[in-house]
């Protein structure tokens, strides 16, 4: 019966002492190798409940996480998309406590310079958009032994440093943005920190692993470093060629919903038969889309969106094709009593003897239309 144990305790310590929580038993060719786990995760989206607020969080998310990606510096794999946070993983020696740093500051930087980018253009108005720049940005940094596996053809990593990790998502640190670094990975880490960093010690403790313990270090420092952006062009246009106006039943909000929403601009523009443009972004200022016609095609550009005291001002340039003039259009919603708004467009178009004498009038009662079918659709509830 002893020889028995001893013959079966040496057999396992041939594969490892480690007990993986939750996961397969350890195989004989799996291999444990030294892994850095790196997992930027971003929070404060709070998750709102209609269909437009839902699509467009999804669409800010995605665009975040590309950021977070294309700005790797350190060879960085991507194990997986967890929702809001990237799981990074490096096989092989761990890097310099300054390359950490680096591939962070380089990350938020960018995280935050584009959140920036999107709330100087964005045309959207709903929870998620208008909420975007509450968004945060923070980094958990761990090193151990991990098991590359594969499943059904896809990438796994396993063990209970993997574990450990995802645990030190959930911590009792108070702010939103900061670097976590466990101690067992860069026990120096207090000691060597960049000047932009000041490291506390912390812990946390979970039910199935015990007490953790870490260094952290807030990054709002970092926020001084993101790069203010330039003002946009502003509209140079002098008198405009045509200019019209009508009063809508309804709420500013529905309006300007409305007239921004590209899917639905076949359903009140005059000859438009379809609409393409990239349904996996938000559209916003410099958005291009394309305005199918029967016998062509206009490529139109969104130049401008901006609140001037009550005013709503929305403008599109349209590139000429064919026999069509190149114009700008500028729509203006306005409260005009405490039921009605009151849309004016003006449109601006070289003013040429040909464009007066042969589109003027027509571009005229094609927007009178268009116009009036935009009062019909609001006025009935179809939004």
């Amino acid at each position: 019966m002893k020889e028995s144990y001893r013959n079966t305790k040496k057999n396992n310590d041939k594969i490892s002492n480690i007990v993986i929580l939750n996961e397969p038993i350890l195989q004989t060719d799996d291999i444990l190798k030294k892994t850095l786990l790196f997992i930027p995760d971003i929070s404060g989206f709070t998750r709102f409940v209609n269909d437009t607020e839902i699509i467009h969080g999804t669409h800010i998310v995605a665009e975040l996480l590309e950021i977070i990606i294309n700005n790797n510096s350190l060879g960085l794999k991507v194990a997986e998309i967890e929702g809001d946070a990237v799981f990074f993983y490096r096989v092989g020696e761990k890097p310099s406590i300054k390359d950490i740093y680096m591939q962070c500051e380089k990350m938020f930087i960018a995280f935050h310079q584009h959140i920036k980018l999107y709330e100087r253009d964005r045309i959207c108005d709903c929870g998620s958009c208008t909420h975007t720049p509450n968004l945060t940005l923070k980094f958990v940094v761990h090193y151990g032994n991990v098991i590359e596996r594969k499943i059904l053809g896809h990438l796994q990593l396993m063990g209970p440093e993997v574990t450990t990790a995802h645990k030190l998502m959930k911590n009792n640190l108070e702010v939103h943005e900061y670097l976590l670094i466990t101690e067992n990975t860069f026990s120096k880490a207090v000691n060597e920190a960049q000047n932009w960093l000041t490291f506390a010690k912390g812990n946390s403790t979970y039910s199935d692993v015990g007490v953790i313990n870490y260094s952290y270090a807030y990054l709002k420092e970092l926020l001084a470093k993101v790069p203010n952006l330039p003002e946009r062009k502003k509209l140079q246009l002098n008198h405009p060629n045509i200019e019209l106006e009508i009063t809508i039943n309804t709420s500013l909000k529905a309006a300007y919903q409305m007239l921004i929403s590209l899917e639905r601009k076949k359903e009140w523009i005059v000859g438009i038969k379809e609409v393409k443009y990239d349904k996996s972004k938000i559209p916003r200022v410099g958005t291009e889309h394309e305005c199918i016609l029967p016998f062509n095609t206009l490529n139109i550009v969104t130049t401008e969106n901006k609140v001037i005291d009550t005013k709503i001002i929305y403008a599109e340039s349209v590139i000429g094709s064919g026999f069509l003039p190149s114009s700008s259009q500028v729509f203006t919603l306005e409260p005009y009593n405490e039921n009605e708004v009151k849309l004016s467009l003006d449109i601006f178009f070289n003013n040429s003897f040909i464009n007066r004498l042969f589109f003027k009038e027509m571009m005229r009662k094609s927007f009178s239309k268009s116009l009036k079918n935009f009062k019909r659709i609001l006025e009935k509830g179809n939004i």
